[in-house]
């Protein structure tokens, strides 16, 4: 196998690994809440807004569009962590929020990697 073959690789099971934690959070967030039909619908859409902003920040080749966009999910990220700690309480929403961040950070950049 290449280097160039291995390193594709571990780019793609990056990628996998941000998918599932990803995956994780939004399997543990539709099997917890039921609490309130239409806040369950803002939460998980503030995540997906969350993963797709970011997403979309990726593809852009301008540095400015690029810095919008990661500002705006900066602003739907806290939006979403505050929606975390009314819902779920202290220190689960941390810990839900850093596994959603984690999450969308290797994905999104794993596309970048990927691209170069």
């Amino acid at each position: 196998m290449s280097q160039m073959d291995k390193k594709h690789l571990t780019y793609y099971l990056v990628f996998l690994v941000g998918l599932g934690l990803v995956g994780i959070y939004m399997y543990y967030a539709f099997s917890v809440f039921g609490i309130n039909e239409l806040m369950d619908l803002i939460y998980l859409g503030s995540a997906g807004a969350f993963w797709l902003s970011t997403l979309i920040a990726v593809f852009f080749k301008r540095r400015s569009l690029r810095l919008l966009f990661t500002m705006g999910s900066g602003v739907i990220a806290g939006s979403h962590y505050l929606l975390s700690t009314i819902l779920l309480g202290g220190q689960l929403a941390t810990i839900m929020f850093l596994i959603l961040g984690l999450g969308v950070v290797m994905s999104c950049s794993t596309l970048i990697w990927l691209r170069e």
